[in-house]
């Protein structure tokens, strides 16, 4: 949405806190738009109409006009002082509750700013998504034999009107804006819709939508009368209206209220009578869609004893709740009872009235996770996270904005969880990217999180048996609390790991995907009817797909990367944009018949395992073979049960599962990750070798590890196989300072896309520019250079980055920067603070 051309929708100010009075005054509420356009990124005041004075607060969701349109909007302010010009009158009302406090807008304000994106986009991480409304916009033919008639003078003149006007007359004359913009490939119609409407060929409509997931309510009974008086009018009832006698007998008998459909098999009509007959009292009461626990399994109640190494991580979170804000990072070997460490500061938590946000990454969010909380909090857990139906979350989030639950466990999304009494917020694997947004606003929950903190006086326990370098390095420059959790449960032995050197290792010419050695050792696994675990951190069967006669290589058109086979489908599928086609009988340059199939991925893995051992019953978990409702927690399961007995998997696999027997783990590729184009990829490596390497000997039997690579001596293999994080942080802490890159420097990573690569390079090079422009001495910029993944679904790709060991510095010249750029420049950036991701 662009300002441009439209009427003046209000006045803009910057918000003010209600002044004391306001009630008695005309008052006047100071409304960001639900856009994300960063032109209208501000206040705009809009008039209170006189019957709804004292009904509005922060974070209540309104409807308002704005230019020809009406938009929804969140209230964020009040203002007694009027501007010269007349106001417009807010049109509605959209949810009767408000969506956010005063807290929450100033951490939304903070996320703004930091992440530099518009103050409605940081609010949409507090609004449920089931609430919302959305404007649609449909896009329709005016008269379907003159847009035909006018389609050879467009093709002719301007291509992409042609283009609209054909997508829309394939579609019957008609197509919503997002659907139109996927007829187009993703080009943006916006231009093209405005000048065929001039020319009279296309009209627009805009329309509210409706929630997505609407509230429930239930209707609750209780009684009018005593008890004494209801037995009465139970007898008097019994022959006339024996169901109003059934349903009134229930409620005398339940001594509380009670929701109404449950009081008679008649449904609803009994319990209408009597509060007709002023015996029962009916009201409305929320009724929530609760997230389904099947399969969740149980877990004990009764908190075990902790050791002495968590007996201090605890007291240092307890001194913490006493005198907050404070972060605690517990740096534990995997098997260590991080998370009873966790459960105790939670129990210490709610004895202080205080409540709690409990963050995993979403890979981690298991059954036996879930299960080892509710059991210690019955009643009293929230689940937040993205395996939810959308009434599921929405309700999730109803409940805890009422306060009906004091411990919110979930995925990144949670941190925004509006909590009132916030006390402590549990990161658990600190490191994972997974805390790391992808879409606007590209916030990390992490770092949100410690700002949330900071802002409300509450503690952060933070904990990973391979803590992020920045998080290490704040540790150890006594910005954290650190405490070391360096022995296993029950002092159990951390596994054995064996590097399997692979280079030079051919069967048939082709490398083997079982090494001899993970061979023999899986078969004795077997024979012992014990469990291990196969990790390989890429799904399909064949990685690419290659004619041996000429070497062409089967690619997707729009991406510009290798197609991946799937065997079960039988279909190459590009694992950026989605495309599928079936694989080539000949090729389709030389129409040779040598189609090779190279490359390795877990549907592979499978089928070499199947092949090699009877005894295995395999079972495989990637995003493929999670994609239904309930797979993932199956999958656990079958495996958890003894069903299967190999467990083959992507990082899905690598953390936050414990299956006592387990005694083996076989790394497939160890390098699959090692030479990806990004500064992390060595502190990735040996995050993941440690972390799926921790899943073996988690019983009373033994684990071993067996990795294979073809990078034996890479510092992160040899660390990890070592269980050495001191080492490993050594070599890479002095290569980080050395490069400038975090935690010695802070960036922001910009990238630059559109159809047109030359319209991409130009605007890069105009950001570089400004950026320059804008920058002082300690500011360095880099590129525009190709992203390592130059092209996706036909989008062309270009990086810019931009450095700083002056954090206050880098922010001030890319606000500057971006703020300089042409409107349309602007939307052809995404801008990426703190990038996980360098791709």
């Amino acid at each position: 949405m662009s300002a441009a051309g439209l009427d003046t929708p209000a006045t803009a100010h910057a918000p003010s806190p209600e002044p004391e009075g306001a009630n008695s005054h005309k008052r006047l509420a100071q409304v960001i738009v639900d856009s994300p356009s960063r032109a209208i990124d501000r206040a705009f005041t809009y008039e209170v109409p006189a019957g709804w004075r004292g009904g509005l607060e922060i974070g209540s969701y309104v409807l308002v006009p704005f230019g020809r349109r009406v938009l929804p909007g969140y209230v964020v302010g009040f203002a007694l002082a009027e501007p010269a010009q007349r106001l417009r009158p807010l049109r509605d009302v959209l949810s009767h509750e408000p969506l956010f406090d005063r807290a929450q807008l100033a951490l939304c304000r903070w996320v703004a700013d930091y992440y530099q994106c518009a103050l409605a986009e940081a609010l949409r991480c507090v609004v449920p998504r089931g609430i919302a409304r959305h404007v649609r916009r449909r896009a329709s033919v005016t008269d379907q034999n003159a847009a035909r008639a006018a389609l050879p003078e467009l093709e002719a003149r301007a291509p992409l009107q042609a283009k609209v006007v054909g997508a829309l007359l394939a579609a019957g004359g008609s197509l919503e804006y997002k659907a139109l913009r996927t007829a187009l490939r993703g080009r943006n119609p916006s231009d093209a819709l405005k000048r065929l409407e001039q020319k009279g060929l296309v009209v627009q409509e805009r329309r509210l939508a409706p929630p997505s997931a609407p509230g429930r309510r239930r209707t609750m009974a209780r009684l009018a009368v005593d008890a004494a008086r209801a037995r009465q009018e139970v007898e008097a009832l019994r022959r006339r209206a024996p169901r109003q006698a059934e349903a009134l007998e229930n409620l005398v008998a339940a001594g509380t209220e009670v929701e109404a459909s449950r009081l008679s098999g008649a449904g609803g009509a009994p319990v209408a009578a009597l509060a007709a007959k002023g015996l029962v009292e009916l009201s409305q009461a929320p009724a929530w869609r609760s997230p389904s626990m099947e399969g969740v399994g149980t877990a004990s109640a009764v908190a075990p004893q902790l050791n002495t190494e968590q007996e201090v991580a605890l007291r240092e979170v307890v001194d913490g709740l006493d005198a907050p804000p404070r972060v605690v990072l517990v740096h534990g070997v995997t098997g260590s009872g991080k998370t009873e460490v966790y459960l105790g500061a939670i129990r210490e938590a709610l004895a202080r009235g205080q409540q709690v946000i409990v963050l995993v990454p979403e890979i981690s969010l298991t059954p036996q996770t879930i299960a080892r909380f509710s059991a210690r909090f019955e009643g009293r857990l929230a689940l937040l996270h993205s395996r939810l139906s959308q009434g599921e979350r929405y309700d999730e989030w109803r409940r805890v904005a009422a306060g009906e639950a004091d411990v919110v466990i979930g995925a990144r999304s949670a941190v925004f969880a509006p909590l009132l009494r916030l006390g402590l917020i549990v990161i658990d694997e600190e490191h994972e990217p997974a805390y790391k947004q992808e879409s606007v606003p590209r916030y990390h929950a992490r770092e949100v999180a410690l700002k949330r903190a900071e802002m409300e006086s509450a503690v952060v326990v933070m904990g990973s048996a391979t803590p992020s370098l920045e998080s290490y390095f704040a540790a150890a420059e006594g910005a954290y609390v650190y405490v070391r959790l360096s022995q296993r449960i029950d002092q159990r032995p951390l596994p054995v790991v064996r590097v399997i050197d692979m280079r030079g290792r051919r069967e048939e010419g082709k490398a083997p995907v079982l090494s001899e050695e993970l061979r023999e050792a899986m078969g004795l696994r077997l024979s012992r009817d014990e469990q291990m675990l196969l990790f390989l951190n890429r799904r399909g069967f064949a990685t690419f797909v290659m004619c041996r006669e000429c070497g062409f290589a089967m690619r997707c058109p729009d991406c510009e990367v290798s197609l991946t086979y799937h065997v079960r489908s039988k279909r190459l599928r590009c694992h950026h944009c989605g495309r599928r086609e079936p694989p080539p009988d000949v090729c389709p340059r030389c129409q040779g018949t040598k189609i090779g199939y190279l490359g390795l991925g877990t549907e592979r893995v499978e089928e070499e395992v199947r092949a090699a051992f009877e005894a295995a019953r395999p079972i495989r978990m990637d995003r493929d073979a999670t994609r239904r409702k309930g797979a993932y927690t199956a999958i656990l399961q079958e495996f958890a049960s003894g069903a299967a007995n190999v467990l083959i998997g992507t990082q899905m696999i690598a953390k936050g599962h414990d299956f006592p027997d387990v005694t083996l783990v076989g790394v497939i590729n160890a390098d699959t990750g090692l030479n990806f184009p990004d500064f992390r990829a060595g502190e990735r490596t040996f995050q993941l070798l440690t972390q799926v390497g921790g899943r073996a000997g988690r019983g009373q039997r033994p684990g071993e590890v067996l990795v294979q690579t073809y990078n034996p001596s890479h510092y992160a293999i040899v660390a990890a196989s070592g269980h050495d994080y001191e080492r490993f942080y050594e070599r890479e802490h002095n290569h980080r300072r050395e490069l400038g890159y975090p935690p010695f420097s802070r960036m922001i990573a910009y990238l630059i896309s559109d159809r047109s690569e030359k319209r991409v390079l130009t605007v890069a090079e105009n950001l570089v520019e400004v950026l320059g422009e804008h920058a002082p001495e300690q500011v360095d910029v880099l590129g525009p250079a190709p992203a390592p993944l130059a092209r996706i679904k036909g989008i062309c790709r270009y990086h810019v980055l931009a450095r700083s060991a002056d954090v206050e510095a880098l922010h001030r010249a890319s606000r500057q920067a971006l703020d300089s750029l042409a409107g349309g420049d602007r939307e052809r950036i995404a801008v990426d603070v703190d990038p996980m991701d360098m791709m």
